[in-house]
């Protein structure tokens, strides 16, 4: 399945068609915790972390909540995990804060995570 949907997104990309990935991490879906425990949120997880890592430069749009993003980025200080997936992306990245607002980073390239600005600077939207 990895390998139908990697070639998918390739090919999405060779077509100029905008690719969006949610994150939509599950530990459990991951074999990270017993069948049942679906209200786990957040397990580290290097084979996840890599795996996500690996796509992210797929997607032009990437979505998720903080713990999402953790696991993404490798990391569980969200600026820290944010500025470890800027380095490997240029995709537009929302992070999900449930009723608190949602928090968007439009600008492309690297230089928002060399600079380690917050995404409270980025654009905002309210949810």
């Amino acid at each position: 399945m990895h390998r139908v949907s990697t070639t998918a997104l390739e090919r999405a990309r060779r077509n100029d068609v905008r690719t969006i990935l949610d994150i939509d991490y599950r530990p459990v879906l991951w074999g990270l915790t017993k069948r049942g425990d679906g209200a786990t949120r957040f397990i580290a997880s290097d084979t996840v972390t890599a795996h996500l890592q690996g796509i992210l430069p797929l997607f032009d749009l990437v979505i998720g909540t903080e713990e999402e993003f953790a696991i993404a980025g490798g990391s569980t200080d969200i600026m820290a995990a944010l500025v470890a997936i800027r380095r490997i992306t240029l995709a537009t990245l929302v992070v999900k804060r449930g009723s608190a607002r949602l928090r968007g980073d439009r600008r492309r390239g690297p230089a928002l995570a060399r600079r380690g600005r917050s995404t409270a600077r980025a654009s905002r939207w309210r949810c």
